[in-house]
């Protein structure tokens, strides 16, 4: 069995390397700080994953508010000039 696991063993030696001198340089809480990263880097994932999901709902919104006043230019509606739109915008709840 020794025989068959000395390669293996060197290898893994080889491998785990860094880690103990990682360990050996920053000491023995090394790995709860990076846990404590890793936690950190979650919440950022989380925050911009929350982020982009808000951009595709605005973006679905203001494609579909394109699409209806390009329709209504192509049909020869007349377009409500800059007061009007405001105060259309502005009865509807959205802000400039």
């Amino acid at each position: 069995m020794l025989r068959s696991t000395r390669a293996w063993l060197l290898r893994d030696l080889e491998v785990l390397r860094p880690v103990f001198d990682r360990m050996r340089v920053e000491g023995p809480d090394f790995l709860q700080n990076n846990a404590a990263l890793a936690d950190e880097i979650e919440g950022q994932l989380k925050k911009a994953g929350t982020a982009i999901d808000k951009a595709q709902t605005l973006t679905t919104k203001y494609r579909t508010r394109l699409s209806g006043l390009c329709e209504s230019a192509v049909a020869g509606q007349k377009m409500p000039s800059m007061s009007e739109g405001k105060s259309l915008r502005a009865g509807a709840g959205v802000s400039d």
